[in-house]
């Protein structure tokens, strides 16, 4: 598959005006052009963006999904391109570090506090996106490390990149604190069954191998809400919507939730950080260290 940037900034103004004519004054092309590489982008992601109309065209769902995807890996194009300009002549390393959202929330800043990251002197960039969203960039050559987790067989890395595992990370089954239950209670699937619940976005493969999971056990609950964030649906515990099996580093600000017990609804993720066999460097070992120890203490 080979998709340019150029095809995603005329995706996004297509989206943005509607049409392909009005489109090609936004970018600077024709609309003939503004069609043909829209045509191409179709052939290449294998499938249809627009229900096209005499002077207009609709967005399909999956042209939304993509469009999401281009404006991430535009403004992540972006940032690279502006931070190597803004490093040039200074001296200092820079490092292009992705990680995903808790990890971010919770870790990150411990590691940038510590005394040896501190005197380090490196630049470092860092974009905050879902595990596949940084693997492709790393796999580009956009990143020079990326946080991700893998859970159950997702996540299979090209020979070019290196794996590191760095920490475990269990799912833990979640209820609001006002429903009267005492954390660390045994309960089993029945009695959850009837409780209202919040499930992971479906969309993802995290999400896939969740909902499987609890099926494999045959907890079936009343689902009330989804989320694919899930330090979100942390809060939405909190607040008392319903509960969640969640991992535990989107649990550090646990206010108004209580952990409980059930049997047999064990789930681990693992966090790994990957780096490019082709472009090793000293520093991502560093931070790989530091990230492993702070994740090593108290949780």
């Amino acid at each position: 598959m080979a998709i340019s940037s150029s095809q995603l900034q005329t995706l996004l103004a297509v989206m943005k005006t509607g049409s392909f004519a009005a489109a090609a004054e936004d970018v600077g092309y024709s609309p003939s052009n503004v069609s043909q590489q829209m045509l191409t982008l179709e052939q290449e992601t294998g499938v249809r963006l627009f229900t096209r109309h005499a002077r207009s065209v609709t967005p399909t769902v999956e042209a939304f999904a993509l469009a999401k995807q281009a404006a991430r890996i535009l403004a992540g194009v972006d940032v690279m391109i502006s931070s190597s300009r803004a490093v040039q002549g200074t001296g200092k390393e820079l490092l292009r570090v992705g990680i995903f959202p808790s990890l971010a929330a919770q870790i990150l800043p411990q590691v940038l506090r510590h005394p040896e990251w501190e005197k380090s002197g490196v630049d470092l960039r860092v974009s905050v996106a879902e595990p596949w969203e940084t693997a492709d960039e790393l796999r580009s050559g956009g990143l020079d490390a990326a946080f991700v987790f893998q859970l159950g067989e997702s996540g299979l890395w090209p020979p070019s990149i290196a794996r590191d595992q760095i920490a475990e990370d269990p799912f833990r089954v979640v209820i609001p604190a006002a429903w009267g239950i005492a954390a660390h209670t045994l309960m089993s699937v029945d009695d959850l069954s009837s409780k209202p619940w919040i499930m992971q976005y479906p969309g993802g493969s995290d999400g896939v191998v969740i909902e499987q999971h609890l099926r494999n056990h045959n907890f079936r609950p009343r689902v009330v809400g989804v989320s694919d964030d899930f330090n979100a649906t942390a809060a939405l515990v909190a607040a008392g919507m319903g509960g969640a099996f969640l991992p535990e580093l989107s649990l550090q600000r646990s206010e108004g939730l209580v952990r409980v017990r059930v049997e047999g609804l064990e789930l681990i993720r693992n966090i790994v950080a990957l780096t490019s066999r082709e472009r090793p460097g000293s520093r991502p070992k560093t931070l790989i260290r530091l990230f492993k120890e702070a994740l090593e203490g108290p949780q």
